[in-house]
């Protein structure tokens, strides 16, 4: 097990985590882990909960983008660091 602070954006339950490393040419190494183990576990404040991860289309991504930008404006700055395609998960209650 890995324990990973991120931000994150809220969608109902869910919640959305990007996979920026800072604008880094490399995806982060915990996005690999759930690339090959979706099944995962987040905690919000105090609350733990075990969580399913999705990551979204390119098609998904492109309509959150924005709000994900306004919740997390940093990400404006790291997308243009980079060429990759960066991911992003939306974290579902298991």
């Amino acid at each position: 097990e890995r324990t990973v602070q991120l931000g994150y954006h809220p969608v109902g339950g869910d919640v959305l985590v990007v996979a920026s490393n800072f604008g880094g040419k490399n995806h982060p190494a915990w996005s690999h882990n759930l690339d090959a183990n979706p099944d995962c576990a987040i905690r919000i404040g105090a609350k733990d909960r075990k969580a399913v991860a999705t990551r979204l289309s390119d098609d998904e991504k492109a309509a959150v983008w924005p709000k994900i930008e306004r919740t997390i404006p940093q990400m404006k700055t790291y997308k243009t660091r980079t060429t990759r395609n960066i991911k992003v998960y939306r974290l579902s209650e298991a």
